[in-house]
């Protein structure tokens, strides 16, 4: 979207066709205004999503190191103290 927003900044705002003098600095303004709502549309889209997979991600990973204690204190630590 911003080529796009480039793009359209780059035409001329004052066109003249034939003995027609052609104003185009409202659609400018609307194209340029769409393209900076789709930006920011997407942007925060995009920042959800992967706030989303850091949440699944942090509590894959907290499920697992709990996991892995456990497996400790349950299998590893009673044969260490039956050593003893």
């Amino acid at each position: 979207y911003t080529e796009v927003a480039n793009n359209v900044q780059k035409e001329e705002t004052v066109l003249s066709l034939q003995f027609v003098l052609l104003d185009c600095s409202p659609l400018k303004f609307s194209l340029l205004q769409h393209c900076n709502e789709w930006q920011s549309k997407f942007t925060q889209l995009l920042s959800l999503m992967a706030s989303a997979k850091l949440k699944e991600l942090h509590s894959f990973l907290q499920e697992n190191a709990l996991r892995c204690v456990r497996e400790l204190c349950y299998k590893i630590l009673p044969r260490c103290l039956l050593s003893i």
